[in-house]
């Protein structure tokens, strides 16, 4: 029924888009997000806890916040990393970034358009 309602809103906005066209469809509600993913709490797409010690640079604790673990040759991305989820693609291109500069490897890729966009934006 929501899905059918979803639709039906959207069509208004995007008359090229029906119902017969939709192949495949799933909804989801927070809890559903969270039963998936145990550190998204009520659906938080930030993952993790969301503590004044834990946001930010500080993301997700001072020992990670750089992407390096104190594990030699982990590294951590995601929602749960600094810049977190509202910055698309900018968890793992801080990754890949330093993972080339230990490795030395050279930098071939481009920043992605959210994360150029975040920084005009004063948001890195």
């Amino acid at each position: 029924e929501y899905i059918n309602r979803y639709i039906d809103g959207l069509g208004k906005y995007a008359p090229n888009i029906t119902k017969d066209q939709v192949l495949w469809s799933y909804i989801s509600t927070p809890i559903d997000v969270e039963n998936k993913f145990s550190n998204m709490r009520k659906g938080g797409f930030k993952a993790g806890l969301y503590h004044p010690l834990q946001m930010g640079y500080n993301r997700p604790n001072d020992e990670c916040s750089s992407t390096r673990t104190p594990i030699k040759n982990l590294y951590v991305g995601g929602a749960s990393t600094y810049p977190g989820g509202c910055v698309i693609w900018g968890p793992g291109y801080n990754v890949a970034n330093r993972v080339a500069e230990d490795l030395g490897i050279d930098k071939w890729w481009q920043e992605p358009p959210g994360v150029t966009k975040a920084r005009e934006n004063g948001l890195l």
